[in-house]
């Protein structure tokens, strides 16, 4: 975790604090404005929501996140949910 980005960090403190919250796991349209909101209190330019899905995903390759991808049908579409792979609580 220590080689992660700004963003990276960012990201995975907004993840966080939507644990503690009954909104697991989460998709990206629910982390995307707080992630805004958390690198605009910290001073950092925040990403698009392109750049922002390639930092959680590289945090899924990492093993920190698990990322599903769920299919909705023809109309809903599909898109991916996140959730904790590590277990934070110990």
């Amino acid at each position: 975790m220590r080689k992660l980005t700004k963003h990276g960090h960012l990201e995975l403190v907004a993840r966080l604090q939507l644990t503690f919250k009954p909104e697991t796991p989460v998709q990206i349209r629910n982390l995307y404005p707080l992630c805004q909101r958390i690198a605009e209190a910290s001073d950092v330019d925040p990403l698009v929501r392109r750049r922002m899905h390639d930092h959680l995903t590289d945090l899924a390759m990492l093993g920190i996140l698990d990322r599903r991808i769920k299919n909705e049908g023809r109309a809903g579409g599909h898109y991916y949910e996140y959730e904790f792979d590590v277990d934070w609580r110990s």
